[in-house]
């Protein structure tokens, strides 16, 4: 999207003499394409494979386990230490997956993942899951490197340290509105809604006219 097609910006820079500011994002949503639906679809599409896949969400779930157990106050228990333990070969073992059937990926992904989230996790459960070390894998399965690649760069773009604060860019995970942060995945769900129920009123009215006419 051109960011020239916002006036302000494009106002803005001209005034600056070129200059975008340290504050300015390559990744902006030019305002007059926030009215744009495709916009707002494509972005919860491309979110939605990076984010919610299954490998992903296994890993993030992991991720905030092992968080959750190290931010732990005091020391840890030996029992934790064995739990901290455990989730972090889970980690491993979700993120190297393999099977030699397919279909066995979400199976031994799904078994990991709600062991853990239950606490039963155990050695033999991730011994199993491991045991095979070639066929296809689970990221061959599940995750869009390209897709990734996207949602990285503006994630690294939003949460860059030499901002004095955090912008909402193209397929950032989060935004700011009202000095509150939404998932954008719910936005783009909200915006979406929105559109379609202004599509249906506009057909319900024209549709009135027509017969009115008649």
């Amino acid at each position: 999207m051109n960011r020239n097609l916002d006036l302000v910006y494009s106002v803005h820079r001209f005034i600056k003499l070129g200059d975008d500011g340290a504050d300015s994002s390559k990744l902006k949503v030019p305002f007059i394409c926030q009215f744009m639906p495709l916009r707002w679809s494509y972005e919860a599409m491309l979110i939605s494979q990076a984010k919610l896949n299954p490998l992903t969400r296994a890993q993030d779930m992991l991720e905030a386990r092992i968080q959750q157990i190290v931010e732990t106050q005091g020391d840890l228990s030996e029992k934790d230490r064995h739990t901290l333990d455990l989730t972090k070969q889970a980690l491993a073992v979700v993120s190297g997956l393999q099977a030699s059937h397919r279909e066995d990926v979400p199976k031994n992904l799904k078994r990991v993942r709600d062991k853990a989230a239950a606490g039963d996790l155990t050695q033999a459960v991730l011994d199993q899951a491991a045991r095979e070390k070639r066929g296809t894998s689970a990221e061959e399965l599940f995750v869009n490197r390209k897709v990734l690649d996207l949602v990285t760069k503006a994630e690294m773009e939003r949460e860059d340290y030499r901002r004095t604060s955090s912008p909402n860019v193209f397929f950032g995970t989060s935004k700011h509105y009202f000095g509150t942060e939404f998932r954008t995945v719910w936005i783009n769900g909200i915006v979406m809604l929105f559109f379609l129920g202004l599509i249906i009123t506009a057909l319900e009215v024209s549709l009135r006219r027509q017969l009115t006419k008649v």
